[in-house]
């Protein structure tokens, strides 16, 4: 398969999740009888009471969450590079706006690491992606586990018939949930798998893997305890959020629901035009299935869902966007004569 193949393709499929995406919501919005919005339904939107307060806390997790994240970052790269929590935050930043035009974000790998002044880009974006693998880690851990919950709780009574499936279900979660850790932990391997499988490419790229081998597996345990507490401090944000758009599930349920959307939204791939979209269908869909029948086709309810998740990607990914834009500016493509990485 060519480049242009395949790029072509990707293109093909982003625009297609588009298209679902916001089809999807146009559809349960506007267009189903029994789902879409009246005039009285969207003035009643602009009645929420405390709402200036919600978001001025949700704001102020905000910085708590990238924080999280800045200082985590800077635990990482601190084996090639000492920086400061301040050029940590801003390196955090301006990943998010240089993310924002690339597909699952993957441009924030490198919109992080050319604020550093070693010249060391392939490292830097080596450990960023060791940074957000572990991110990933805690969602597939929280979101297996969130699974079974609301498979036993709101799947099995609906449908009996899937118990038969409850010891394979269970059997692949633990599997699924060991090997994750189990390679996270052991992530220094990565480099023994790759010299095996690309022996002639190896000699190129060893010098930039071996990088992985400098975390100990209680380095690594703190960079995962780290990534919880983002994941706290984000879901803690969609839940009151949730709270304040009157969504009718107790915060049990909706700390369930939010497990498994966190890591639907892992494996689904978006750009940022569709990340939007994503979101609120994923939202729209895990929590529905765990409403009561008689509000799974209420309008007001759908459409706090879709204000709630709305509301946590305008804050927690545009607006630090937008911050660090001012730092683009600063980013060094080009550095002058140094060691090469």
């Amino acid at each position: 398969m060519t480049k242009v193949t395949k790029r072509n393709i990707n293109i093909f499929l982003q625009i297609l999740i588009l298209i679902g995406a916001y089809g999807y919501l146009a559809w349960k919005l506007f267009i189903a009888p029994s789902t879409r919005l009246t005039a009285q339904n969207i003035s009643q939107l602009f009645h929420i009471s405390n709402f200036w307060l919600v978001i001025s806390i949700v704001l102020l997790l905000m910085l708590v969450n990238w924080s999280i994240e800045a200082a985590k970052w800077k635990y990482l790269i601190s084996k090639i590079e000492e920086v400061s929590f301040p050029l940590a935050l801003k390196a955090i930043f301006t990943g998010v706006t240089v993310s924002i035009f690339t597909p699952n974000r993957v441009g924030e790998f490198f919109g992080r690491v050319f604020l550093l002044k070693n010249r060391q880009p392939m490292r830097g974006i080596l450990i960023t992606i060791l940074g957000s693998f572990s991110q990933i880690v805690i969602y597939m851990i929280c979101g297996i586990t969130g699974g079974i919950i609301m498979f036993y709780l709101f799947l099995l009574p609906q449908n009996p018939s899937l118990t038969k499936l409850q010891w394979i279900i269970i059997s692949l979660a633990v599997i699924i949930l060991a090997v994750t850790i189990l390679i996270f932990l052991n992530i220094s391997f990565l480099g023994s798998i790759l010299q095996n499988l690309i022996p002639k490419q190896w000699h190129r790229i060893k010098r930039w893997f071996a990088i992985l081998s400098y975390y100990s597996k209680r380095e690594l345990t703190k960079v995962l305890i780290m990534s919880f507490l983002r994941y706290c401090v984000f879901s803690f944000q969609y839940i009151i959020l949730l709270r304040m758009f009157n969504v009718p599930l107790s915060v049990g349920n909706l700390l369930v629901a939010l497990m498994v959307i966190f890591a639907l939204l892992v494996i689904i791939p978006s750009v940022a035009l569709s990340e939007l979209g994503v979101r609120s269908t994923v939202a729209v869909f895990v929590i529905g299935m765990m409403l009561p029948v008689g509000l799974r086709n209420d309008p007001m309810v759908n459409l706090g869902i879709i204000g709630a998740a709305s509301t946590l990607w305008l804050i927690n990914v545009a607006l630090p966007a937008i911050i660090g834009s001012f730092f683009v500016f600063k980013l060094k493509f080009f550095k002058g004569n140094g060691p090469k990485s």
